[in-house]
């Protein structure tokens, strides 16, 4: 029972201090503006994302095949002489 009691009081402790550091954390970015390096930071994965799709859709319009294949050539049937 009292090891129960102090399981749960060391994950209230943790849960305090996680919070804790969060809320400071976000303090400091508000004064001392540490959030504004995130902001470039997204912005230029956001735009690396952007050019990949664009590169990948451009990719997918490229022709695979050369002009010479898929040509249209008369059908001859053989017929095997060892087979009936």
């Amino acid at each position: 029972m009292i090891q129960a009691f102090l399981i749960i009081i060391i994950f209230a402790i943790l849960l305090v201090l996680v919070v804790g550091f969060g809320i400071i954390r976000a303090i400091f970015r508000i004064f001392f503006g540490g959030g504004s390096n995130l902001k470039k930071q997204h912005k230029q994965a956001s735009h690396e994302k952007e050019q990949a799709q664009t590169q990948w859709h451009s990719a997918e319009k490229k022709k695979i095949f050369t002009k010479d294949e898929g040509e249209y050539i008369d059908f001859e049937e053989i017929k095997d002489p060892d087979k009936h």
